[in-house]
């Protein structure tokens, strides 16, 4: 059986994991009392964040790819972040 991973456990430089990693992640902030909901906003204003931080022009179009499920909550939380903070998005 897989130990438990949380984020932070996990070195400052690495930002992948497994998709079991991530399933123990989100079950362990869940038993925590972290609503998916929230740790969608989390996650999605974390990548939003980060694009803004690396923009080279606030008029170029960002384009956010939304899939079914969870992770495409994560990318709509991203995309309603980028727009407020002013930028050209497509979803």
């Amino acid at each position: 059986m897989m130990d438990t991973i949380l984020p932070h456990d996990l070195p400052a430089a690495n930002k992948l994991v497994t998709v079991a990693q991530m399933q123990a992640i989100e079950r362990a902030a869940d038993a925590r009392g972290h609503s998916y909901a929230a740790m969608m906003e989390i996650a999605g204003r974390a990548v939003a964040d980060t694009v803004v931080a690396h923009v080279q022009s606030a008029t170029a179009p960002v384009l956010v790819l939304v899939g079914p499920g969870i992770n495409g909550g994560d990318g709509l939380v991203c995309a309603r972040q980028l727009i407020q903070a002013g930028l050209s998005v497509r979803v």
